[in-house]
């Protein structure tokens, strides 16, 4: 269920919501910045081929009616001049003006206003309308695009050139070309953008080398609730925002601000992504298209369909509407091989100390069901230059059927080697004699996931100099995730796992058993477990933008924000009855059952008795349908946050020895306000505790951007960013063991995370649609959140349970990171070649950057005893970079994307383990035929290497978890009616 907010909340929203959604209708784009110049040579001729040219080499949109322009002969340009001056000049004394949408930058030709008509400001992308007897007959205005690989491109640069922050951006072109299965694998062909990847696609996104709960991820600058989960399937209860349910077909494009300014909404420290959906006033015509496809894996031999729909209409240029959906079906397949976790221990009879043992080795396979289905919609309303409305609507779902099944040495028990292998002090062979587990493992999990976006943005110009922007959203999102976990279990005489010259994969031997025999095997665990997780998230933005005429400051902003977000998580499990008799596992020859880790060596065990997922559910579950499942203290919690926000940032510009200055400078102001419950569990007792607390942040923020010359941009920016603790973190729950004694526990008193953030960057546009880079980062980050165990006096919620010493594990604040980077670009189009090589093109980009990290580890888990400990930041990688080679020609595109990551920590569990991500690099490609000019046809490749996933624990020879994905090949085409 949808749990609302507590009543003060809601009044508290009401008070805000209700004066701002009735200013809606007095709204209109803010004034967009001072422009870059250009190089523009266009020559005089009639104004249908020359408006074409100028948008060509303005890099922007213009939208005129052939009945407007008719004959009209513009005049020649020629020489360095912002876009708008050059339209200005084409267009003087031919009875034509130009108009500049404020927020898009996108022009409109009409005719001139009489001399005594009232003065519009210039700020809609069409014509302003004008009574019936003077417009004549309605006509459709007919908008010039620079569209292809090469249009999507300039596009890009233009965005990041005229940004006084550091931004950079894909566009619509860039994500239907590329072979991506949802946003997040667009974005990371930007510099300094990575992805983690859950069952070899792309799921969170993260920046600079940050984790991805550090990442701001918005849409149309509205909030976005999401639920999801991690790499091992358990909850992701941070602040991250999961892609998976959110396929690429749905937007038009995303931006990534690196830096920040005043107005930009706080809580992404390293970054804000913000997707973008399209709308109907961007298209010249009444547009519908389909899309279909098939994919097929060269692991499962199966092909998933895939499909889309397009439809946008507008009626009088003042009403648009567009509707959208996909679809998609897949099965996701991958053969695991792991050794899960190293542990030291001593052995004197075999007189070796300091042994590390692999606890849980084992092989398997993982099959995910997945179908997603995803709509969107957007209505615009522009009944005039001076007021635009746009509603925005997206609901995404997803349904997915995840069966596990392992075989696995269960050697967390008193361990008994009789034999080892040792390569330094890791045993990288070992045998175990009497008493030794071998387990069969099933997890079989069903997961839906909603999501629920519903947001209203709306523009206006209030008289001739102040702008005023409202945007309000409500978003929801929801997990819902059932677990049957089933193991069974034989004790053998002898049991042998080997990684010899083959870390990846563990050999596993028993003269004792017949892994293959399900008679082998009894059940000694049937587990159901379920997840609930809710997330509610709320926006009301106002922004007020007041335009100055000094020589130096522009423009004066001032906002205030307020935004609540609401988090439950209500967990549930038990242990049910073990029939006796019943069968519930298959034999040898039903497992593997498609592509199973095609390069391990011989002897890895590919065939053993497993659980089958029909044959659980219905011998092991769903009789026992009826049985309650108790509350699981320890993972159940409920967080509630509110945050006001104020902004005052100032605007401005100036000259300095011919050449332009601007920039912005502010401060930015939040209060944030958390109430936490959950329960304190010993045992079978549970308390329920509850927590709240308020704190406020000021923010300073400065950004310049200079001009050095027509192609040369200098940039610097500083600010202090913030990010609040991930929501499981701040939970009160605690679970408490008397008999250890130990105490685990969320600390809803964490400040967050704070950061003094400084970039420079340099940019150099030497050629059209052509640019060369370089931008250094620094990021000091306080207050860095780690887990600390200690032994402190603990004093129970519970009166009635002892007080007494503890060893206290919480997260806690203190400890801090640094990140230092360099990022460099490199992009150009090859049409100086000769035909038919002026097609091909380049784009490159490499980061490099390096981290500190101080944490608080425990030495002994006994007394409590600490130390510091220095790694790398977790998720950020010492390199890492994207090679993209196109080809942009007639009716051909074709593109080739190779991304590489290195080495990066995964998580740091003290000084035992240091989980590590081994480097990748992905190559993917795609082939789009232009067959008509309705009709596309396209291939598309991905994970063409054949890249697996591996986990290791400090030193790649410590096997944590080995995935073997594959590839995956896309056909289809895509019809416009």
């Amino acid at each position: 269920m949808i749990h609302s907010p507590a009543s003060s909340s809601r009044s508290r929203f009401m008070r805000f919501a209700l004066p701002l959604l009735l200013a809606a209708f007095s709204l209109l784009p803010l004034r967009a910045a001072e422009e870059t110049r250009k190089s523009f040579s266009v020559p005089a001729g009639a104004a249908a081929q020359t408006l074409k040219q100028f948008a060509q080499q303005a890099a922007r949109e213009i939208v005129f009616s052939p009945e407007v322009v008719g004959d009209v002969k513009t005049n020649a340009v020629q020489g360095e001049l912002t876009p708008r001056a050059a339209l200005d000049a084409m267009l003087a004394e031919t009875g034509l003006v130009g108009a500049q949408e404020l927020k898009t930058g996108a022009f409109a030709v009409r005719k001139a206003e009489p001399p005594n008509a009232p003065r519009a400001e210039l700020t809609g992308a069409r014509p302003e309308k004008s009574s019936k007897a003077d417009r004549g007959p309605v006509v459709e205005l007919v908008p010039f695009v620079v569209s292809g690989v090469r249009g999507s491109l300039a596009k890009a640069i233009e965005t990041k050139r005229e940004s006084v922050t550091v931004v950079d951006a894909v566009s619509a072109e860039d994500i239907s070309v590329y072979p991506d299965t949802n946003i997040a694998e667009s974005l990371q062909r930007i510099s300094g953008v990575t992805i983690n990847r859950t069952n070899g696609e792309g799921e969170l996104v993260s920046i600079r080398g940050l984790s991805p709960q550090f990442t701001l991820v918005t849409a149309q600058g509205l909030s976005v609730s999401s639920t999801a989960i991690n790499d091992d399937g358990n909850v992701q209860n941070g602040r991250a925002i999961s892609f998976d349910i959110f396929p690429s077909q749905l937007f038009a494009g995303a931006t990534v601000a690196k830096t920040q300014s005043a107005e930009t909404t706080d809580g992404g420290l390293s970054g804000v992504v913000d997707l973008k959906l399209p709308q109907p006033f961007a298209y010249k015509h009444n547009t519908a298209a389909v899309s279909v496809s098939e994919s097929y894996s060269d692991l499962t031999k199966k092909w998933d369909p895939a499909g889309t729909f397009f439809y946008s209409a507008k009626l009088n240029n003042t009403f648009g509407v567009l509707l959208q959906g996909v679809y998609t079906r897949d099965l996701l397949y991958a053969g695991i091989s792991e050794g899960t976790r190293w542990n030291t221990f001593n052995f004197p009879g075999l007189n070796a100390t300091n042994v590390e043992i692999a606890r849980l080795p084992r092989v398997g396979e993982e099959i995910y069901e997945r179908t997603r289905r995803a709509v969107s919609t957007t209505l615009q309303y522009r009944p005039s230059d001076k007021l635009a409305v746009s509603v925005f609507g997206i609901v995404g779902e997803s349904a997915k059927d995840r069966s596990r099944v392992t075989l696995q040495g269960n050697l967390f028990g008193p361990v008994n080697p009789t034999a080892l292998v040792l390569e330094g002090n890791q045993a990288v062979a070992a045998t175990f004699g009497a008493g030794t587990q071998v387990r069969s493992g099933g997890d079989f999990n069903s997961v839906d996931t909603n999501t629920i976006l519903v947001g209203l943005t709306a523009d206006a110009l209030v008289g001739n100099d102040t702008a005023v922007a409202i945007k309000a959203s409500a978003s929801s999102g929801k997990f819902d995730r059932t677990v049957a976990a089933m193991v069974g279990q034989a004790t053998v005489n002898n049991f042998t796992y080997d990684f010899r010259g083959h870390s990846e994969y563990p050999v596993m031997t028993s003269s004792a058993m017949d892994f293959s025999n399900p008679a082998a095997f009894s059940v000694i665990q049937n587990q159901k477990t379920r997840d609930l997780q809710e997330d509610d998230a709320k926006l009301l933005n106002l922004v007020v933008d007041h335009g100055l005429r000094g020589d130096f400051l522009k423009s004066i902003k001032a906002g205030l924000e307020f935004r609540t977000q609401e988090r439950t998580r209500d967990t549930t499990r038990a242990n049910l009855p073990i029939p006796a008799g019943l069968v519930a596992m298959t034999s040898a020859a039903g497992l593997p059952r498609y592509g199973y880790l095609p390069d391990a060596p011989s002897g890895v065990n590919k065939t053993f008795a497993a659980f089958d997922r029909g044959l659980t559910y219905k011998n092991l579950i769903d009789p026992y349908a009826a049985v309650p499942l108790p509350v699981l203290p320890s993972l159940t919690f409920g967080i509630k946050e509110e945050i006001v926000a104020g902004f005052l940032q100032a605007d401005f510009s100036t000259e300095l020895a011919q050449r332009r200055i601007s920039g912005n400078v502010g401060i930015r102001y939040a209060r944030t306000e958390q109430n936490a419950s959950g329960f304190s569990a010993q045992g079978a007792l549970s308390t329920p505790v509850k927590f709240s607390r308020a704190y406020g942040n000021v923010l300073p923020s400065l950004n310049l951007r200079s001009d050095l010359n027509d192609e040369m941009v200098l940039r610097f920016a500083a600010s202090r960013g913030i990010t609040r603790p991930s929501l499981s973190d701040l939970a009160p729950s605690e679970t408490v063991s008397a008999v250890n004694p130990t105490v685990t526990k969320g600390n809803p008193n964490l400040d967050p995370y704070l950061a003094t953030q400084m970039d420079l960057s340099w940019e150099w546009y030497f050629k059209k649609d052509a640019l060369v880079s370089l931008a250094v980062f620094n990021k000091q980050i306080d207050s860095l959140i780690v887990t600390k165990a200690v032994v402190e006096r603990y004093v129970p919620y519970d009166t009635n349970r002892p007080v007494g010493d503890f060893i206290i594990t919480t997260p806690v604040n203190g400890d801090k990171a640094t990140v230092t980077g360099l990022e460099a670009n490199y992009q150009q189009p090859f049409s100086f070649l000769p035909s038919p090589f002026d097609g091909l093109g380049l784009l490159t980009n490499v980061t490099v950057a390096t981290s500190e990290s101080t944490s608080t580890v425990v030495t002994n888990a006994t007394t409590g005893v600490t130390r510091q400990l220095t790694t790398r930041v977790q998720g950020q990688s010492p390199v890492s970079y994207n090679a993209i080679l196109y080809y942009d020609k007639g009716p051909f595109q074709v593109r080739m994307a190779y991304h590489w990551r290195d080495d990066y920590l995964v998580l740091l569990l003290g000084e035992t383990e240091e989980r590590m991500k081994r480097a990748t690099g992905n190559l993917d490609m795609s082939i789009n035929w232009r067959a008509t000019d309705k009709l596309t046809l396209f291939m598309e490749a991905l994970n063409l290497t054949s890249e697996d996933s591996y986990l290791y624990d400090r030193t790649k020879s410590r096997n944590i978890a080995f995935a073997d994905y594959g590839r995956t090949f896309n056909f289809g085409g895509r019809f416009k009616f």
